[in-house]
């Protein structure tokens, strides 16, 4: 027997643009949706299927995912008896917060292996968590750095692409 799935949101009122989303045992199937952030996942047991951008991902635990603004996606679990995740929502004015300079913000969806930006998610989602803004934002800082992330509004997009995502 499976543990109930468990979802929760954290947000700081300091922090406007920031959220964490942490499930647990989620073994559903998300239909496919988008969101007005870009979203920062990291799986921390279990896999994910993500599906997005014309392409299809498998997660496995302690590697990430990144799908920015706007980018339509749908996500499944790999087991049965679910997945664990954390997933940082970051707008723009949170990256600025947090001293990130700006420049061209991610296209496409994309996964990412790299153990120190996986402890830094996680460290940036406890810092949320346990309501210590500033070391969400030192965190995200770092997280940005290590994966190349950009605040930004994205270039209007060719119709051809449009219709790809």
């Amino acid at each position: 027997m499976s543990a109930s799935p468990l979802v929760s949101i954290s947000r700081l009122p300091e922090l406007p643009g920031l959220e964490v989303v942490a499930g647990s045992s989620v073994a559903a199937d998300i239909a496919a949706h988008a969101h007005g952030a870009m979203v920062v996942g990291l799986c921390l047991t279990g896999g994910r299927r993500m599906v997005c951008g014309g392409g299809q991902w498998r997660i496995e635990a302690g590697e990430g995912f990144i799908v920015p603004a706007r980018v339509g996606h749908a996500c499944a679990s790999l087991e049965a008896a679910g997945h664990s995740y954390l997933a940082l929502a970051v707008r723009p004015e949170a990256f600025v917060r947090a001293g990130v300079a700006a420049g061209a913000p991610e296209v496409w969806p994309r996964p990412w292996r790299d153990a120190a930006a996986a402890g830094l998610a996680q460290r940036a989602a406890l810092a949320v968590q346990a309501g210590e803004a500033g070391p969400a934002l030192a965190a995200l800082a770092a997280l940005a750095a290590r994966l190349g992330l950009r605040p930004g509004e994205a270039a209007p997009l060719h119709p051809a692409t449009r219709r790809v995502r």
